[in-house]
């Protein structure tokens, strides 16, 4: 038996599938918009702020049940499309991305999961891109 993860449930499957629908519906590589690269790869739904901060944050701080989990989590707002490169290169811990070049969407998502701590860590306001 696998150690560590729990076996994903129909939601999870589920809320996963959407968002990742969701987000591609959106089109063409977010990454290329703040950082040039080389599009090479599938298509990926990424998440801008990260999905273990968001179970820990919507289980503990805001007390939500498995089903706000799974909401908070897989809420397409915080979501962009991104090649497989751009993705890589977006999660790296030195992608030179500011605050306000984040989509619209994604303040909004921290205005009602209340996570604008952890996005203004991800994302200083003063680093030029």
């Amino acid at each position: 038996m696998r150690r560590g993860r729990k076996p994903e449930t129909v939601a999870h499957r589920r809320a996963r599938r959407d968002f990742t629908e969701e987000v591609l519906e959106k089109g063409g590589c977010w990454v290329q918009n703040v950082l040039s690269h080389t599009c090479f790869g599938p298509m990926d739904a990424m998440h801008h702020v990260d999905k273990s901060y968001l179970r820990q944050h919507a289980r503990f701080t805001l007390r939500l049940d498995d089903a706000g989990v799974l909401a908070c989590v897989w809420d397409p707002r915080n979501g962009s499309p991104g090649c497989r490169a751009g993705h890589d290169l977006y999660d790296s811990p030195f992608h030179p991305v500011s605050f306000e070049l984040l989509p619209r969407s994604v303040f909004d998502f921290c205005d009602d999961y209340t996570c604008w701590s952890r996005l203004e860590l991800l994302y200083p306001k003063d680093r030029v891109a």
